[in-house]
């Protein structure tokens, strides 16, 4: 039964995660577990919100609007003025608000951006973390590194290194993340990761190892698991 319940596991990462293993952090699918928001029309489930003047929309497929994978991805529009300031938070589709990032399996949070600002050019990207401690009020900002730009109206992938955050930031109780972008326009977020260098295979072992993986089975086929998720550690 455990080698049967590592290779769902195994295959459901390989499927889902082509070239890096890891958890999703947020899709921005519909129903994909992330808490419903009170009193809000727009959205039907709390993905985020945007602050000092930003705009956020979930945006779906179809339109003009891009979508790396899936059906929606996280638009956000940043107005002209003080740069830096405006920005969108954006929260884990489980263990929402404490989500564990399991360090012991993974060393980075990755994430698909799609930007078109107002000027013809690509850029770097700064993600605030936030946790459960000390960092819970203020946040800790990092930017991408140099060779690590967002390119101008085209999908690319990012990361932040574990590494970069300082030695107490609390990994385990993560509460959210935001992101800021400097120019005026318009951004698109999509598939939103903890990830390794690993293997699919490794991650999951990894995680399956330290019991700190919970797979759910399709409502249609209890044989299949539909998505694993990492839990907090007992």
């Amino acid at each position: 039964m455990r080698i049967l319940f590592n290779f769902f596991i195994w295959l459901f990462l390989v499927l889902s995660l082509p070239c890096f293993a890891g958890i999703i952090y947020q899709d921005f699918e519909d129903n994909n577990g992330t808490p419903h928001r009170d009193n809000y029309a727009s959205l039907p489930v709390k993905y985020g919100w945007g602050f000092n003047g930003e705009v956020v929309q979930w945006s779906r497929r179809g339109g003009s609007a891009p979508v790396h994978s899936g059906s929606y991805s996280w638009a956000v529009t940043v107005p002209q003025g003080p740069r830096i300031q405006a920005g969108s938070a954006v929260v884990s589709r489980t263990q929402t608000y404490n989500m564990n990032f399991v360090s012991q399996c993974h060393d980075r949070i990755s994430f698909w951006i799609w930007s078109d600002p107002s000027h013809v050019g690509d850029d770097t990207v700064m993600v605030k973390f936030f946790d459960q401690g000390r960092y819970k009020d203020r946040g800790i900002g990092i930017w991408t590194k140099e060779n690590q730009r967002a390119k101008y109206r085209e999908w690319t992938r990012l990361e932040i290194y574990f590494s970069e955050l300082p030695a107490d930031f609390d990994l385990e109780h993560v509460d959210k993340i935001e992101f800021f972008n400097y120019y005026d326009g318009t951004y698109y977020y999509d598939d939103i990761q903890l990830a390794s260098t690993g293997s699919p295979r490794q991650d999951a072992e990894c995680l399956s190892d330290k019991k700190i993986v919970v797979c759910r089975p399709d409502e249609k086929n209890a044989a299949v698991l539909k998505q694993c998720v990492a839990v907090s550690q007992e």
